[in-house]
């Protein structure tokens, strides 16, 4: 029986305010109904606590992390990827924290958080929001020297940049639609989600971490991450910030699809004219990142998807060399952040909870030892 053009408005509005009631029409209020639901973890509370002072005490801080098992082992995950840059694996919370120390444990507490309080539930469209996350986050954290940015703090901000988008799709599964139709476009669900709920998800992204108690300057960076006209009128220091969120989101969207970038036109973008960046410069120093994601990735169940394999063939990749050779080859080129950048996302496809086959292991390992060598003689000359 076809349905009549009230019962159909009827049930259009029944189903915008159960809409509603998931997502409140403001990003305060969302942020305030997480925040009930899904409070920052009591341990990690605590230690942005104890490392908020002069005072490191390693014991006190293990014991809060242990206390919390989910959280130490997301914790340890994430400290153990190539992404958070650590030169050693750590086996132990203890190891952990005394290598990081007061400001790398904070931050990684923090990250680690929101992992626990979003885990996902093992689909598809998770994993490539959570793996999103880290290999923005590895980029930012091996470019933020450049720019005079704390490294944990910048790979922090970059980590925790879509959290927006993780909050709307618990909450709303029809939000999945407007993932996919965005298509991987860095700035494509904004449109779709300021129709949808009245605001867009880096604003509720810079509510919700305000709520949950996150230091400066963390809410401001991630909230704005989307609005750069007011970001590069205001304090130069978040602007940075913004800037090198905004780059390498760009770059970490052109890696994942595949799609080489026009330089000339990204260099013309705003991040990149920001931090003062050429077509010539982005371009010399892409080979680094095309080189580690030759041979892509995908689920098990998936063909790999090819990665830029025509910059890989003028690398001589598909001729036998060796990483180190290869690194070699674009080393004169290559500047040291953008190496660093390299190294990190190699680590972005083993380290977090991604299914990477035996044979990739050796060769992405490979690539960032090669790499980590030409920086440690590239930094000290």
């Amino acid at each position: 029986m076809a349905m009549t053009a009230d019962a159909r408005t009827r049930q259009d509005d029944l189903a915008a305010e159960k809409r509603r009631e998931k997502v409140p029409g403001s990003p305060a209020a969302l942020a305030a109904s997480v925040n009930l639901a899904r409070p920052f973890p009591e341990a990690a509370a605590k230690v942005l606590t104890l490392t908020s002072g002069q005072d490191f005490d390693v014991k006190a801080i293990v014991a809060v992390l242990e206390s919390d098992v989910a959280l130490s082992t997301r914790v340890l995950r994430l400290v153990n990827s190539t992404s958070f840059g650590l030169r050693v694996k750590c086996a132990t919370v203890k190891h952990a924290v005394t290598l990081l120390g007061s400001e790398g444990v904070r931050h990684a507490a923090i990250a680690g958080s929101v992992l626990k309080v979003f885990p996902g539930n093992g689909l598809k469209i998770w994993r490539d929001l959570h793996n999103h996350a880290m290999l923005v986050g590895g980029l930012c954290r091996h470019l933020a020297h450049q720019w005079d940015i704390p490294q944990d703090e910048m790979f922090t901000a970059a980590f925790l940049h879509d959290i927006g988008k993780w909050t709307f799709l618990e909450r709303d599964p029809e939000y999945a639609t407007i993932l996919q139709e965005a298509d991987n476009r860095p700035d494509g669900t904004l449109e779709a989600e300021r129709a949808r709920y009245g605001f867009d998800h880096a604003d509720l992204a810079g509510h919700l971490l305000s709520v949950w108690g996150i230091p400066a300057p963390l809410p401001e960076v991630v909230g704005l991450h989307h609005d750069p006209t007011k970001t590069y009128a205001g304090d130069p220091l978040v602007a940075r910030r913004v800037a090198l969120i905004r780059m390498a989101d760009q770059l970490a969207h052109s890696l994942t699809t595949g799609k080489e970038p026009d330089f000339e036109t990204i260099a013309k973008s705003e991040p990149f004219t920001y931090l003062g960046l050429s077509a010539e410069s982005i371009d010399d120093r892409f080979g680094a990142l095309a080189l580690l994601f030759r041979d892509g990735h995908g689920d098990d169940d998936e063909e790999p998807k090819p990665k830029f394999r025509g910059r890989a063939r003028a690398l001589g990749t598909d001729s036998g060399a060796s990483a180190a050779e290869v690194s070699r080859s674009f080393a004169k080129g290559a500047g040291a952040p953008w190496l660093l950048a390299g190294a990190g996302v190699a680590g972005s496809l083993l380290a977090h909870e991604m299914r990477v086959g035996q044979s990739l292991v050796p060769l992405a390992v490979g690539v960032t030892a090669s790499l980590a060598v030409l920086l440690s003689k590239r930094l000290s000359g």
